[in-house]
């Protein structure tokens, strides 16, 4: 009997355990990707709320500019810091602390939507808290930050924005 071209079991079994671990590691390669790239893209989304929400504070006076003196949080189009690019109003650094009571309004109009958002305002020199609104994360989220120079109360201070989520 003449066994030429017949293909035997174990050779069979063999490229098949081969082709299933081959396909098993592409398979758990491409899930790894996608989980970091779906990280990185959340990042970078993050990254971008904290930058535009820092603009917004600091260059900007709010919508409409005398936003810290109405009563509801529904009357605010947006929420901005500075009557002066840079320089923090006093009053609305203390309106934006107050708006802690309101928060999920609040870090609607900062852009954040349904990420949490976390404001503070230190001392550049010491890093004393002077002003605090929002949350800060917790464990188990990607915390992103951003922080620049701001005049508030004729110092220099350091605005921190961290977004979450």
């Amino acid at each position: 009997m003449n066994r030429k071209g017949q293909v035997f079991t174990t050779d069979s079994i063999l490229a098949l355990t081969v082709f299933i671990g081959v396909l098993a590691i592409t398979l758990a390669y491409g899930i790894s990707m996608q989980n970091s790239i779906d990280r990185n893209e959340e990042s970078y989304f993050l990254k971008e709320i904290a930058t535009a929400s820092l603009n917004q504070l600091l260059y900007t006076p709010g919508t409409p500019a005398n936003w810290e003196t109405l009563a509801s949080p529904n009357d605010i189009n947006s929420i901005g810091l500075a009557n002066k690019r840079g320089i923090l109003e006093s009053a609305k650094v203390s309106r934006l602390v107050d708006l802690n009571s309101s928060y999920g309004d609040a870090k609607m109009l900062l852009g954040a939507g349904k990420y949490d958002v976390g404001i503070k305002i230190e001392r550049l020199q010491n890093g004393q808290e002077l002003a605090s609104f929002g949350t800060f994360g917790g464990a188990g989220t990607t915390v992103v930050s951003g922080a620049r120079t701001a005049h508030y109360n004729n110092e220099n201070v350091l605005v921190r924005v961290m977004v979450s989520g």
